[in-house]
């Protein structure tokens, strides 16, 4: 990832954990719920990619600290390593 992409990357993980807390702050669920149940202030932040996920995109499962897009990156690097 060159210069360009990761500022990019950045800008928009922090608009997005930005809009997460005004959500929380306004007593709404996480945007990015796609369940209906998550509460406001149910997110966590991702190891992965910095981002703050609705709690029902990911870590609901079994690996807590991703949320699901990452994990599905990660399944699919130690896929085609094991191959």
């Amino acid at each position: 990832m060159d210069e360009n992409q990761t500022t990019s990357h950045d800008l928009q993980c922090y608009l997005h954990n930005l809009d997460q807390r005004i959500r929380e702050e306004k007593s709404l669920p996480p945007s990015d719920c796609h369940c209906g149940q998550c509460l406001p202030g149910w997110y966590f932040e991702c190891s992965r990619c910095g981002h703050l996920k609705a709690w029902c995109l990911g870590a609901s499962d079994d690996y807590p600290e991703l949320c699901d897009h990452c994990w599905q990156e990660v399944f699919e690097m130690e896929f085609q390593v094991n191959e």
